[in-house]
């Protein structure tokens, strides 16, 4: 893509493939939604960019300063269900090396190392300054 992309949705939005996915920007691209975003995969699925992305769930941002990858080798999903946590309070990143899932509730940054996928269900942000 060589123009910004700009997807908006009132509703659930889900992105599901079955084979290897890839996603190449090389300028800003921005995705917002007021509801619960979740990308599932279960073969390799890879984002790289080498310029800011923003990612606005309506009330937040994810900012990925393109310096590595967002890797899912099919091995799970991270979805925050407002169960289990993993809170940092907007103080640091979080990781769990791809072994289960995490959510700062829209009140800091995580990452996943690129071993898997993540949600914030629309309520907050979260950075990954890989």
């Amino acid at each position: 893509m060589d123009k910004i992309c700009t997807v908006t949705t009132d509703k659930a939005r889900t992105l599901t493939t079955d084979k290897i996915c890839t996603v190449t920007t090389d300028k800003a691209r921005t995705l917002t939604t007021d509801r619960i975003c979740t990308v599932k995969t279960d073969k390799v699925c890879t984002l790289a960019m080498d310029k800011v992305r923003t990612v606005d769930n309506g009330q937040g941002s994810h900012t990925d300063n393109g310096q590595d990858l967002h890797n899912d080798n099919g091995q799970g999903l991270h979805t925050d269900n407002g169960q289990d946590l993993h809170s940092d309070n907007g103080q640091g990143s979080q990781t769990d090396n791809g072994q289960g899932s995490h959510s700062d509730n829209g009140q800091g940054s995580h990452s996943d190392n690129g071993q898997d996928l993540h949600s914030d269900n629309g309520q907050g942000s979260h950075t990954d300054n890989r």
